[in-house]
């Protein structure tokens, strides 16, 4: 990328060079050096936006938001998620815009504002479903029913926490153990008939006597 870099740059092409910036801040945010990646996002950004190119700057805006997240500067993190927003919105590019309202979620989460953290994941999955990525599908679900589990309410927690497990289950998305295991620690603050009837609603009877045979297997207690 740099050897490329040294191309473009005698020829003053701006579109490459904030391109190329921007992956070059791309593997330096691979890498966990934030810093760097976050110094060459806001040069991409500083070219692309006298371009004028509303994708290409929505895109750099996220990624600094994203390094942002990962550095603990929630505020500034909201600050470039919701700039990215405002772009992508009305381009009309609903991966984008759900993944950027899917972030926007976890940063509320991060914060500790709930409320917020359950709007945002609500509007990421309304228009995830539709896209039909079963990965992002099932995180989102996940984050709800965890948010749902943080306000201690226990049967909409499991409600979402049983829909991801079985999406995740029927499509074999790698998260699996994940959802299992977080849904395995609110099934106990159900009670018992009620939360195994809401498994049987969404995942039905066998596959559910298939988790809580697992689940009883995994606590000796039980």
């Amino acid at each position: 990328y740099h050897k490329a870099l040294a191309l473009y740059e005698p020829i003053g092409n701006p579109a490459s060079i904030a391109s190329t910036l921007h992956q070059i801040g791309n593997v330096y945010d691979g890498k966990g050096d934030l810093d760097k990646a976050l110094e060459y996002f806001h040069k991409a950004l500083a070219l692309f936006e006298p371009i004028g190119n509303p994708a290409s700057i929505a895109s750099t805006l996220h990624q600094i938001g994203s390094v942002y997240e990962g550095k603990g500067d929630l505020d500034n993190a909201l600050e470039y998620y919701h700039k990215a927003l405002a772009l992508d919105e009305p381009i009309g590019n609903p991966a984008s815009i759900a993944t950027t309202l899917h972030q926007i979620g976890n940063v509320y989460y991060g914060k500790g504002d709930l409320d917020k953290a359950l709007e945002y994941y609500h509007k990421a999955l309304a228009l995830f479903e539709p896209i039909g990525n079963p990965a992002s599908i099932a995180n989102t679900l996940g984050c709800i029913g965890n948010v749902y589990q943080q306000r201690q309410e226990h049967e909409e927690a499991l409600r979402y926490m049983a829909q991801a497990f079985s999406l995740v289950f029927e499509k074999d998305i790698p998260i699996t153990s994940q959802i299992e295991r977080l849904l395995s620690g609110i099934f106990p603050n159900v009670p018992t008939e009620k939360a195994q009837c809401l498994l049987e609603e969404i995942l039905g009877e066998e596959k559910t006597k298939q988790f809580i045979k697992k689940l009883k297997e995994s606590d000796p207690d039980n």
